[in-house]
C-alpha cells in the first residue's frame, strides 16, 4: 500500500522529526492576520514577526470584534506594517466573520467544517483551496492537510510524482500515512513542512 511505502520512506529519513507544536492561535487577529498573510511568503521572517507582535500587543483582545475595534482605531496597515492587497483581504475576511456570527477559532474550526461554508469562505479575496485547509489547521483541525510546494516536493523526492499533482490525492495519502504513523494529519503536514523548510 503506498501509505505503508510513504511511512518507511519518512522513517528511514536523516533528521526527520515529528513536530511537537503546530502554530495554532486562540486569537482571531493572529488566524486572519497569519492566514491571509503566508501564502507566497517567508513564514519567519514576514508572517511570523507579525503575528508574534499582535499577539504582544493585543494578546487579550481575541475576537472578531476586537480585531475589527484594534484595526479601526490603528489602521490595518499600519498595524501589520504591509502594503498590496492583503491588508484590505484581511479587513474583508473580518467583515464576512462578523456577518456571520463568527467571533473566535473554535467556532471558526466548527464552521470551516461543513462543506458549504467551506465553499463561500474560498470565494473571499485571498482565499482559495490551501488558504481555507490552512485556516483550519490554524484553528486547531487536527485532520486539515495544506499541500503547499513544500509537500509537493517532499512526495516527489518520495517517488510519488502523479500524487504530488493531485491536491485530493496528496491529501488522502497524507491522512492514511498519518495513521500508521500514529500521529495526526496536522502534525505530519508540519513535519513535512519543517524538514523540507529546513533542507539546504
Amino acid at each position: 500500500m503506498e501509505e505503508e511505502k510513504l511511512a518507511a520512506y519518512i522513517e528511514s529519513l536523516h533528521g526527520f522529526k515529528y513536530s511537537q507544536e503546530i502554530d495554532r492561535y486562540d486569537h482571531m487577529g493572529a488566524v486572519v492576520v497569519d492566514g491571509i498573510l503566508q501564502a507566497g511568503l517567508n513564514y519567519y521572517t514576514t508572517v511570523k514577526p507579525r503575528v508574534d507582535l499582535i499577539l504582544q500587543k493585543y494578546g487579550d483582545k481575541k475576537t472578531t470584534n476586537d480585531f475589527i475595534e484594534i484595526c479601526d482605531e490603528v489602521g490595518i496597515n499600519a498595524l501589520i506594517n504591509f502594503k498590496g492587497k492583503r491588508p484590505n483581504w484581511i479587513v474583508g475576511l473580518l467583515g464576512y466573520l462578523q456577518e456571520n456570527n463568527i467571533q473566535t477559532t473554535d467556532e471558526l474550526r466548527i464552521w470551516l467544517k461543513e462543506s458549504e461554508n467551506k465553499k463561500r469562505f474560498k470565494k473571499l479575496d485571498g482565499i482559495k483551496d490551501k488558504t481555507a485547509n490552512y485556516f483550519q489547521i490554524l484553528t486547531g483541525d487536527d485532520d486539515a492537510v495544506k499541500i503547499d510546494v513544500h509537500l509537493k516536493r517532499f512526495l516527489e523526492s518520495a517517488g510519488y510524482s502523479a500524487v504530488a499533482n493531485n491536491d485530493e490525492q496528496s491529501i488522502d495519502l497524507i491522512r492514511k500515512t498519518a495513521k500508521i504513523l500514529q500521529i495526526t494529519p496536522a502534525i505530519l503536514d508540519h513535519s513535512i513542512w519543517t524538514y523540507q523548510s529546513n533542507k539546504k
